[in-house]
């Protein structure tokens, strides 16, 4: 039996996962994260098959919590519930509610490295940070991202205020 990749290296199926929730192609994730294209298309259809099992449980459990048996209203009650009483997180659901939460770290590397890519302010933000703290001037930074050198000021005030 062969082994996949994304089964024995920790994280790569979370970092695959995230690639999705940012719109990525299966052939950019493949590219980047070196692996086949069908198995990041592997991992998507795994998600869906764990999301789609959480939504048929929970739809068959008549708007009944599981874990305390409380009744909700209907399906987006209990969820809601289960999330603020119970810490439920809906495996891929909250990447897509809060991206600006998670943070791309391949995005950043490549913009780091002077690639033009989208980023979040989260992610901005970020790349602002690592890249102050390699000693590169505001100027530099803000040539890097295709930005300029006040937005670059502004995102370290940000940084130092948070």
């Amino acid at each position: 039996m062969t082994s996949r990749k994304y089964e024995t290296e920790p994280n790569l199926a979370a970092r695959i996962e995230q690639h999705r929730a940012a719109g990525w192609t299966v052939e950019r994730t493949a590219a980047v994260e070196g692996v086949t294209e069908a198995e990041v298309e592997r991992v998507w259809a795994d998600q869906d098959a764990l999301n789609a099992e959480d939504h048929d449980y929970l739809a068959s459990a008549s708007n009944g919590c599981p874990d305390c048996g409380k009744r909700c209203q209907n399906l987006g009650a209990l969820l809601s519930h289960r999330v603020r009483t119970h810490g439920y997180v809906n495996r891929g659901a909250s990447q897509a509610r809060h991206p600006s939460r998670v943070l791309d770290e391949v995005a950043i590397a490549e913009a780091m490295s002077g690639r033009r890519v989208k980023l979040t302010f989260a992610e901005r933000r970020a790349v602002v940070e690592r890249l102050t703290a390699l000693g590169l001037s505001a100027q530099d930074i803000a040539q890097r991202l295709g930005t300029t050198h006040r937005c670059v000021t502004r995102r370290r005030a940000a940084g130092t205020a948070a």
